[in-house]
């Protein structure tokens, strides 16, 4: 489907008034309602519909930089995940992943999209993979590309496991725990090691973002109650049962998610492509946008070839 920015601007969308006016690609922010949620999206460009999904403590901000990359080519919609960013919090707090993939694909319907392509980074690959295994294989329509960033397709293994899920549930569930982490994002340095410890160092604009909304309590709730409720048991699984078009871009300095994991994923897969960026980390399309979307121009060509 070919969508116009307009047409979603209009017709689907309101203006996003919660958004400061200097906030990445604030002039193309828009507020929908759908499952409950109201949503932060971006929209940019013409063209079939390529919808960019952040990961886990980022927003739509992450993913701007590769949305300026392809809105040439697509109408580009980033979308703050629930209680990210500008999104609100779902009602109950359930922030499983099938809850938020069924979710997504009510936005969807909001929207009136059919996605061409689908780019998840991290928290958000999963999230794409997991809507897409709840959509009909048999459908006429269809399915879309999916690109998978750094995919976190798998639980923590060994202890934390067990541990850092029970951690995040207890600091999610304490509204001044929160608040002192959110407090402790004041100091830039603290800011600065967290995004180095996924093994890349962001653009300075990137890392006023990061701050901005980690100083936010609603934001650092949400995060923990993410990770609370991630359930990736029996994903991979899924996955390759289903085996869907993918291709999947790995950083090969990724230190939040081992890339030997992911690789050993796609030795599953019959049907999945790769691209690796060896000089890269966890947040290579933050840091590297115009490598990654050739990497996905690349994937869709060779698709059309098939």
């Amino acid at each position: 489907m070919s969508v116009a920015r307009e047409h979603i601007a209009a017709d689907r969308c309101a203006v996003a008034a919660s958004v400061p006016s200097d906030w990445p690609g604030a002039s193309n922010s828009r507020s929908a309602v759908a499952a409950g949620v109201q949503w932060h999206v971006q929209v940019q460009g013409t063209g079939p519909v390529a919808v960019l999904l952040h990961g886990a403590g980022a927003s739509s901000h992450s993913m701007l930089p590769l949305a300026q990359e392809l809105n040439g080519a697509y109408c580009c919609i980033g979308i703050d995940l629930p209680g990210h960013g500008f999104t609100s919090s779902y009602p109950q707090g359930d922030y499983t992943l099938r809850r938020t993939a069924r979710a997504l694909d009510a936005l969807f319907d909001a929207l009136e999209i059919t996605p061409a392509l689908i780019i998840g980074h991290s928290a958000g690959a999963a999230i794409a993979l997991r809507w897409l295994l709840d959509q009909d294989a048999a459908a006429a329509a269809p399915q879309p590309l999916l690109v998978a960033i750094n995919p976190a397709l798998e639980p923590f293994g060994g202890a934390a496991r067990f541990a850092f899920p029970a951690l995040a549930r207890l600091a999610a569930g304490s509204a001044s725990l929160a608040s002192f982490m959110a407090r402790q994002a004041r100091g830039r340095r603290q800011v600065e090691r967290l995004i180095e410890s996924t093994g890349s160092q962001v653009p300075e604009p990137m890392l006023d973002c990061y701050q901005a909304l980690f100083q936010r309590d609603a934001h650092v709730r949400a995060v923990l109650s993410m990770m609370a409720g991630w359930q990736l048991e029996g994903l991979v699984d899924a996955v390759c049962a289903r085996d869907p078009e993918l291709h999947v871009v790995v950083g090969d300095r990724d230190r939040a998610i081992a890339p030997g994991r992911t690789l050993s994923v796609l030795r599953r897969l019959s049907r999945a492509t790769l691209s690796r960026l060896p000089d890269y980390g966890h947040l290579v399309h933050e840091t590297a946008p115009a490598q990654v979307a050739r990497a996905v121009r690349d994937a869709i060509d060779q698709r059309a070839q098939l």
